[in-house]
């Protein structure tokens, strides 16, 4: 946790110099409060228990107390992240640079089915990847786009930490460029991450956007590409 807390800290000295939002300041205080009232129950604790080997209960306990502190400043460090992330997206969406391309994509926007084919996808083929013929075949078999059958297909990818989940449906989606007219990777980790990836995609492919009067951010443009696919009669792979 200390060495956690030696990378996280000073990135939030720095949150405390912007503009902050009262939600950011919020979870900044909610933060630094976690961390005083447990620095607070240690010294405590190691005062009532010099001697460890005979307070294995008091022990027990404290540790508790430790991993459920823990998972507290993650939880809370996630939500400062994502809070900083929502004000730098709002400043860049006042920026000279980003009304004038938005100005530019209303003069030259596109039809609602935009340019296809369209891939987006973060990386191409590992070269080191190999040995996975067997789950490669099945998610050829399951979403094979070919294949007609009535609603979406689905499938999951599940594993622990590590064992190549990502790299998986990298290869896939790098070798399905043909059977699939549009590819998009939506990055999940947090649902501004999400949104703005769909946004970005919306300006990809070139959906009509509002008109001068009326107003668009990012969870339009996330709409937007919903309604798209929604409608879309061509073969598409979202992951």
């Amino acid at each position: 946790m200390l060495e956690e807390l030696r990378r996280s800290l000073p990135r939030f000295k720095m949150y405390e110099e912007m503009d902050k939002s009262s939600a950011l300041a919020n979870s900044l205080s909610d933060m630094y409060t976690e961390i005083i009232i447990f620095c607070a129950k240690t010294i405590t604790f190691f005062r009532n228990n010099p001697n460890l080997g005979k307070s294995r209960n008091a022990w027990s306990e404290f540790n508790s107390e430790f991993l459920r502190t823990i998972a507290n400043l993650r939880e809370h460090s996630r939500q400062i992240d994502e809070e900083v992330d929502l004000i730098r997206l709002k400043r860049e969406a006042k920026s000279a640079e980003t009304l004038e391309a938005l100005k530019q994509l209303r003069i030259a926007k596109s039809n609602d089915d935009g340019a296809l084919p369209c891939h987006v996808i973060p990386y191409g083929l590992n070269p080191r990847f190999y040995e996975r013929e067997l789950e490669l075949a099945n998610l050829h078999e399951v979403l094979d786009p070919q294949e007609e059958l009535p609603g979406l297909k689905v499938m999951a990818i599940h594993g622990l930490g590590g064992v190549g989940k990502t790299q998986l449906a990298l290869n896939y989606a790098n070798t399905s460029l043909e059977p699939f007219d549009v590819i998009l990777w939506v990055p999940a980790e947090t649902q501004i991450k999400m949104t703005q990836a769909l946004s970005s995609f919306a300006e990809k492919i070139g959906l009509n956007l509002p008109k001068e009067d009326e107003p668009d951010d990012d969870a339009q443009a996330a709409q937007k590409v919903k309604d798209w696919f929604n409608a879309l009669k061509a073969s598409f792979l979202v992951v």
